[in-house]
């Protein structure tokens, strides 16, 4: 029976004798700038003006009993609006008038940024970068910044305890 399972697995075993894992960090890379374009093309013509890239990454479950190794997919998701800081999130913004991608902000899955974040005196130099984004998302600070992108209010009840029990 040739299934899509099968099918999968026929192509991850192949791929895994064919390449080394840092063609296949490059391969995913190369994709992932390729999509990434994709999408702001795309979505250029369908929003007025600037806009956001969300990219986010799914487990898809339902291959992992049948393949040697996770299969994860990326979604390129076009906002109008700046989303809500959360795990498992890389963001852009698209600037209709420079035509230009800007990176803002990459916050890993849960359990790595726990660990980034308990361990944040030892990390090593060349995760510095990603620890920043998430001391940021642990302090408030990228959900400001999104408050801030959409215009709204910085004083949120919701980013303030004593301002949120007065209005109870």
């Amino acid at each position: 029976m040739n299934t899509v399972g099968s099918q999968l697995l026929n192509i991850a075993t192949r791929q895994l004798d064919k390449m080394t894992a840092v063609e296949a960090w490059e391969a995913k890379e190369k994709d992932y700038l390729k999509n990434l374009i994709e999408c702001a093309e795309i979505n250029r013509k369908k929003f007025d003006g600037d806009f956001y890239i969300l990219t986010t990454v799914k487990n898809e479950e339902i291959f992992n009993k049948y393949l040697p190794m996770p299969v994860l997919r990326e979604y390129f998701i076009a906002l109008k609006d700046c989303p809500t800081p959360n795990y498992d999130q890389n963001l852009y913004f698209y600037n209709s008038k420079l035509e230009q991608i800007e990176f803002i902000w990459s916050i890993p899955d849960r359990e790595t940024s726990q660990m980034l974040h308990a361990n944040r005196d030892i990390v090593d130099e060349s995760e510095k970068w990603l620890l920043k984004f998430v001391l940021d998302y642990a302090d408030g600070t990228l959900f400001r910044l999104m408050k801030s992108r959409n215009g709204e209010q910085i004083d949120s009840p919701l980013l303030d305890p004593d301002k949120s029990a007065k209005t109870e």
